[in-house]
């Protein structure tokens, strides 16, 4: 049964988690908007740890715990809400779907704004905005010890860094991003989690410029040792496979994938996106 049948008919809390390299306030363009529109509705702001630092210094567990911890210590969110994660923050709201749904305040609908959910990878022949501000020697240390231990635990943006050169290292030591997956085994709880919710709104746009691919807002991933050819969400092993529950969803129809039109930088701020695409994905009785 789904979680979402539990509250059928009634507008539940709505909770934001930012992205990358900022902070919580800076999605109070959405939520100023939203709250004009719907005054009665409950909207949650969350921050992870002191913002914009802790999503890179800040291992991608700790983070969804800080999520976590903001989710279920506001009473509001115990009989369900709704998750919306920005970019990076998209990626957060999921592993807590996967993580904690069956045990914590559950998520009834997940939105995802330009989220990475199958990954990001960039910097070996595409434009790399995160690495290219470093020295060449720091940027290439970077790239070859993604992998280790020590990045895996201290940096938050390697858990759901899918090199498609380095396939191999990934499916072995990526510490969450192929764990949720079930790429290599299946966790139940995982997969059960994953499908309680009523339905995954995935927006995305060929015009983001900064999720890499941008298809991974829709679960697309790069093809092996390619930054150009990407395998869509029907045609990737797990999906046929279905090993973490995206084929069931999407064959049941519970899964919109919405072009936006706009940028990555624009989803704060663009009235039009927010009024007529975004809003109406957060009203429980549809």
């Amino acid at each position: 049964m789904l979680l979402a049948s539990l509250v059928v008919q009634q507008q539940v809390p709505i909770v934001f988690m930012h992205s990358f390299l900022s902070y919580a306030w800076m999605m109070d363009g959405i939520i100023n908007k939203l709250q004009k529109i719907n005054p009665d509705w409950q909207l949650i702001n969350c921050e992870v740890g002191n913002g914009a630092l802790d999503t890179f210094f800040m291992s991608l567990d700790e983070q969804t715990d800080e999520l976590s911890k903001c989710i279920n210590n506001d009473p509001r969110t115990q009989n369900g809400f709704i998750g919306v994660g920005y970019s990076n923050g998209g990626f957060l709201m999921r592993h807590y779907l996967q993580k904690f749904n069956h045990i914590k305040a559950p998520m009834l609908r997940y939105v995802g704004l330009s989220a990475p959910a199958a990954g990001f990878f960039c910097g070996v022949e595409s434009d790399c905005w995160i690495l290219k501000t470093l020295p060449e020697k720091l940027n290439t240390y970077i790239h070859d010890n993604i992998y280790q231990v020590w990045a895996q635990r201290n940096l938050g943006p390697t858990a759901f860094w899918r090199d498609p050169y380095q396939l191999d290292q990934y499916k072995k030591h990526s510490s969450v991003l192929a764990h949720i997956d079930n790429t290599n085994t299946i966790n139940e709880t995982y997969k059960k989690n994953f499908m309680s919710v009523d339905r995954l709104v995935l927006f995305g746009s060929p015009k983001d410029g900064l999720i890499q691919p941008w298809q991974s807002a829709w679960f697309g991933v790069f093809a092996e040792n390619s930054e150009h050819d990407v395998i869509l969400m029907e045609d990737r092993y797990e999906y046929i496979h279905d090993t973490f529950g995206l084929r069931s969803m999407n064959e049941q129809g519970r899964i919109r994938r919405i072009d936006s039109g706009i940028s990555h930088l624009e989803y704060m701020v663009h009235q039009k996106f927010i009024e007529e695409l975004l809003e109406p994905e957060l009203r429980m009785e549809l």
